[in-house]
């Protein structure tokens, strides 16, 4: 009997115990959300005279040696809503020749080009020339120009603009020129 009691006694103890341990971990709740965090990727909208790429910036169908053209302007105006930290400037062109060539003569375009200085070339204010290798001592050529690396420029903040200007002469070629040309394309690329 003793050994009942004792079970019994066991047992009340551990019904009181697991009620009073029962009561130690209640306690008040409240939970609350945090909604609406949206997460939006950034833009670089980069623009061309308030356009998605422009022509006929630099344009002469009629020049003779010793013309110029230009200065020309592209204003270079970040759109996008992130600061872009580099611009890349990219300066090629093919041969475009005229129709009509009295003298039989067809030059290359590197020909051409090494006979098309180029007097000014900036970018934010800062002189690209500089940059340019004169190789042949006749004026830095659009050849040379195009052979050179000019990527890696200060970019352009968001809702800034920059202008890229340049402009070029004619060497005093001769007649073997007539009717002969370049088509130059300018590729701009804002990098963030």
């Amino acid at each position: 009997m003793l050994k009942k009691k004792i079970l019994v006694s066991l047992m009340v103890i551990g019904l009181v115990s697991g009620g009073v341990g029962g009561g130690i971990y209640a306690a008040f709740s409240n939970t609350e959300a945090a909604a609406s965090n949206i997460l939006t990727a950034g833009t670089l909208d980069l623009k061309t005279n308030d356009a998605d790429g422009v022509s006929g910036v630099l344009a002469a169908s009629t020049m003779k040696p010793g013309d110029s053209v230009g200065p020309a302007t592209v204003t270079l105006k970040n759109d996008g809503t992130i600061d872009g930290s580099t611009l890349d400037i990219d300066i090629s062109y093919v041969e475009s020749d005229g129709a009509f060539d009295p003298y039989g003569v067809n030059k290359t375009a590197d020909e051409f080009a090494d006979e098309m200085v180029v007097n000014t070339l900036t970018y934010g204010g800062v002189d690209l020339l500089a940059l340019v290798t004169d190789a042949d001592a006749d004026g830095k050529d659009m050849k040379e120009v195009a052979a050179t690396d000019l990527t890696s420029q200060a970019g352009i903040d968001a809702a800034a603009s920059k202008d890229f200007v340049i402009k070029v002469t004619l060497n005093d070629v001769g007649n073997d020129f007539q009717a002969d040309g370049i088509d130059v394309t300018i590729n701009f690329v804002l990098n963030q």
